[in-house]
C-alpha cells in the first residue's frame, strides 16, 4: 500500500543519522553524487551495518541518469532502479525524499509488527445491490519502529554537504 510505503519511508528518515564519517575526508577526486552514496556505505559498513536499500528522490535519480562524459555519451550508472538491486541492495525513486539528499540504511533493522487479526468486511454501497456487486473491505493494523540503537544503521544525507567533506582541495 502506498500510504504504508509514505509512512515507513517518512519514519525511517525521520529517525536516521546524518552523514559523519571522517575517514574519507579530502580523499575523493572529482567527487559527485555516486562519490557521496559511496561514502554513506563506508560509514555504514565501519560500523557493521550492511546497507541494503538506496532511496532517491526523483529529481536526483533522473540527474545521475542522464548525466554525461565530455563527449556528451551518457555514463552508466553503477546501480539500477525502482526495486531492481545493485552490489549492496536495492534503489528506490521515491518523493518522500527531499530533492538533494538521499536515504541509506539497513533495512533489516527497521521492524514492522502487525497487530491484532485481519480485519474483513462485505457489504452494499449505494447502488451495489442493484448491479450485482459488492464491496470487501480488508484492513490490518501495524506498528512500525526503529529501535533506539539501531538508528546509526539508518543514514539521510545531503549530496552537497557529502561531496564537500570528500572531496580532495
Amino acid at each position: 500500500d502506498t500510504a504504508i510505503g509514505v509512512k515507513i519511508m517518512t519514519d525511517m528518515i525521520t529517525n536516521a543519522s546524518p552523514y559523519s564519517l571522517n575517514a574519507l575526508d579530502d580523499l575523493v577526486d572529482n567527487a559527485d553524487n555516486y562519490a557521496a552514496i559511496g561514502a554513506v556505505v563506508c560509514q555504514l559498513q565501519l560500523l557493521g551495518w550492511t546497507p541494503n536499500v538506496l532511496a532517491l528522490n526523483p529529481a536526483d535519480a533522473w540527474q545521475m541518469r542522464l548525466k554525461k562524459d565530455t563527449t556528451g555519451q551518457y555514463i552508466m550508472p553503477p546501480f539500477t532502479w525502482n526495486g531492481n538491486t545493485y552490489e549492496f541492495g536495492a534503489v528506490y525513486v521515491d518523493p518522500t525524499v527531499t530533492a538533494g539528499n538521499f536515504f541509506l540504511g539497513d533495512a533489516t533493522q527497521y521492524k514492522v509488527e502487525f497487530v491484532g487479526d485481519i480485519i474483513v468486511r462485505m457489504g452494499y454501497i449505494n447502488d451495489q445491490l442493484i448491479t450485482n456487486e459488492m464491496t470487501l473491505v480488508v484492513e490490518r493494523y501495524l506498528h512500525n519502529y526503529i529501535p533506539a540503537a539501531r538508528r546509526a544503521g539508518f543514514v539521510y544525507a545531503n549530496f552537497a554537504t557529502v561531496i564537500a567533506d570528500i572531496e580532495k582541495p
